[in-house]
């Protein structure tokens, strides 16, 4: 088992080092490290964007989360799954320039799992690509996995 273990991503713990933001509801953004969550608080449309920086360069590998559903009570709305409908993730070294995507992709579902080869990054942005008809874009319990180091 400790040979397999070697070469599985490992999560970076997330800390008050990080700094989150987000075009929408940034105020909220840190929240999507927790269960409590963050979301867009308005339909999803392509371009809303969510950032994280790091206080210094990882090898980023994925990137999980949960989108809960929404609504569904009683006398409510009917419920609405607020995973992304398309997204996009890039990385930059300084905030400022960013390359190709890293990935691209589709969600399906309250669990998002997000894999990509590995690449040094000190900013990760995940932006949406498609529009939803009426769900917001959230997320809950964000992890970002680094490459496992070579020994």
């Amino acid at each position: 088992v400790a040979e397999l273990t070697g070469s599985l991503p490992v999560v970076l713990p997330a800390d008050s080092s990080w700094k989150v933001t987000a075009s929408h509801a940034a105020e909220n953004a840190a929240a999507a490290l927790t269960l409590g969550g963050w979301s867009t608080g308005t339909r999803q449309e392509p371009g809303m964007w969510f950032q994280i920086e790091l206080p210094a360069a990882a090898t980023v590998t994925e990137i999980e989360f949960n989108s809960p559903v929404v609504g569904g009570g009683r006398a409510g709305p009917p419920p609405m799954a607020t995973f992304p409908r398309g997204y996009r993730v890039e990385v930059s070294a300084d905030g400022v320039t960013w390359g190709v995507p890293v990935a691209e992709g589709e969600g399906n579902g309250a669990n998002t799992t997000i894999v990509f080869p590995p690449v040094p990054a000190r900013f990760v942005r995940i932006s949406t690509t498609a529009t939803a008809d009426a769900a917001p874009w959230s997320m809950q319990r964000l992890r970002l996995y680094q490459a496992p180091s070579r020994r």
